[in-house]
């Protein structure tokens, strides 16, 4: 079972045990009490877990704005995110406005009425726009206008009430119907979840489709809890169940911001295979070509082009593994000694070359002649079974030549003209 698998399981088993105890509310209807008279301190040891519940509620949303905007995400992730951190603001102060500890700060209980009447519209509006970007949910551009009515609903609520046309009841009335709509078209949105991607534990979609039911619910549990039992504690339920609803969504933010990591370090570690040489771990001829095209012609830009000796010897008498561990020797040498010119490339299977962009001669000489000693160790210490050579020609681009490539190619014919001069040398002492 994989990691995202063992935190599914285990959210589904908090998620039953939520609903269980919303379930509760039906049997235990009373939710926390303030009988008139008595002192603020009584009052805020009532309300107080009611009110510490808002201001987690409240976090979560900051926490999801932030993620949003600053973690690098899908922009399907980012919009789902930023939609739930206003609706979880919105909800917050929504249950906050009715909440006695504030309105012992609040001179006039009807400017907390208007703020109730306000945010709540807007809270189930960036529901939808949840539902529509944690769907994927493809609608035409003019239906985003439909997005601004509940914002402009609300406002029209405060002024009919202000203008004692319709009061709250009334407005609340119809607020009440947008919400069950909005239940309804959860609940056949999750059963047809289940009936689309099949019922698992081990899977986000049935953990998103069973958080959604699980608000849906508690928001029910609430409404009978009113109506039947007609408790002054209006929210408790649908407050705990947004808490968990907020927590559930940001254990499923932190596993899509793992998975999304994870294809990003693999897509790097593709992006580098790519580029590099699976043997020696240099730079391959698809870098070296690369890099081709961004050189400017400039003449401090210049190649060092190597060839290896030896090899079809290696290969022929000791097997290509052998051939391998010369080529890989090598390699380490060249990009050891020339580091502080340029980046190493192998050019072909027994051709190596370095870029640099500080052509200078004399450094040149330098770093052959720590070369030299590099693989003259390696001769002393029989790392392979035939002595480590190579042939070397250098170059740099002049004035006149069409392309930066031209540098490549003299340099390219002078590591052969050395290549001969060490074969005739060879010969000369005697030596195959």
């Amino acid at each position: 079972m994989s990691l995202r698998e063992k935190v599914n399981t285990f959210t589904f088993v908090i998620l039953l045990l939520v609903v269980a105890y919303l379930a509760t509310g039906l049997i235990f209807p009373a939710g926390a009490e303030y009988q008139i008279g008595e002192g603020s301190s009584q009052l805020i040891r009532a309300f107080l877990p009611a009110y510490s519940i808002c201001v987690a509620i409240l976090s979560f949303g900051v926490l999801f704005l932030l993620l949003s905007e600053l973690v690098v995400m899908r922009a399907k992730n980012r919009r789902t995110l930023t939609y739930l951190s206003l609706f979880s603001a919105c909800i917050a102060v929504w249950v906050m406005s009715s909440n006695p500890i504030c309105l012992l700060y609040v001179d006039d209980e009807y400017i907390a009425s208007c703020i109730s009447h306000m945010v709540l519209p807007w809270a189930l509006g960036f529901f939808i726009l949840y539902l529509f970007a944690s769907l994927g949910e493809q609608y035409p551009k003019w239906m985003r206008l439909l997005f601004f009515l509940p914002y402009l609903y609300s406002v029209i609520c405060v002024i009919l009430d202000v203008g004692g046309i319709f009061s709250f009841a009334t407005t609340g009335a119809l607020t009440q119907l947008f919400a069950l709509a909005l239940g309804i078209d959860i609940v056949v949105r999750s059963v047809l979840s289940f009936v689309t991607n099949g019922f698992s534990p081990k899977e986000s979609v049935t953990i998103l489709a069973i958080n959604d039911l699980m608000l849906v619910f508690a928001a029910i549990v609430d409404v009978i809890r009113v109506l039947v039992f007609h408790v002054t504690d209006v929210s408790r339920d649908f407050r705990f169940a947004t808490l968990m609803f907020m927590f559930v969504i940001g254990i499923d933010a932190i596993m899509i911001y793992a998975d999304e990591q994870h294809l990003i370090e693999g897509a790097g570690v593709i992006k580098s295979m790519a580029v590099h040489d699976g043997l020696t771990g240099v730079y391959n001829r698809m870098a070296f070509n690369s890099k081709l095209e961004t050189l400017p012609m400039s003449e401090n830009i210049g190649f060092i082009h190597f060839d290896i000796n030896n090899l079809k010897e290696a290969n022929d008498n000791y097997g290509h593994a052998e051939g391998d561990a010369l080529i890989k020797s090598i390699a380490h040498g060249i990009e050891k000694a020339f580091s502080d010119m340029g980046e190493t490339y192998r050019y072909g299977g027994d051709e190596f070359t370095v870029i640099t962009d500080c052509f200078d001669e004399d450094k040149i000489k330098n770093c052959l002649g720590n070369l030299r000693i590099y693989l003259a160790l390696m001769n002393r210490e029989d790392v392979v079974h035939v002595p480590m050579a190579m042939a070397c020609g250098y170059d740099r681009f002049q004035k006149g030549d069409e392309s930066i490539f031209k540098a490549f190619e003299r340099a390219d014919e002078k590591m052969y003209e050395n290549k001969r001069g060490m074969k005739e040398l060879e010969a000369r002492l005697g030596r195959k």
